[in-house]
């Protein structure tokens, strides 16, 4: 595991492993997860990480855990519905 934090951006980028990225899921507008082929996580970046209180990195544990059935990478990627509160529809994306 790599992790590597930019100090000027407030950017903190852990990379488990060198293989290639073929999907990447924003979990949050700040937190963006990539996985592998395999559906294994690759690289999480996550902005405004010390401002947000996950960086140092030691505040992270217990961050990703998930102790329940694997899920697939398909069903992590599939469009999500959501209700815009604004003009009070629901829509996919």
């Amino acid at each position: 595991m790599n992790i590597k934090y930019y100090e000027d951006d407030d950017i903190l980028v852990q990379r488990f492993n060198n293989n290639p990225i073929v999907r990447e899921v924003s979990q949050s507008w700040n937190i963006n997860i990539s996985y592998d082929k395999d559906g294994n996580i690759v690289q999480i970046v996550i902005l405004e990480a010390k401002e947000k209180g996950l960086y140092p990195a030691k505040s992270l544990r217990g961050f990703l855990q998930h102790t329940g059935t694997p899920v697939p990478i398909d069903q992590l990627c599939k469009p999500v519905e959501y209700t815009d509160l604004t003009h009070h529809r629901t829509r996919q994306i």
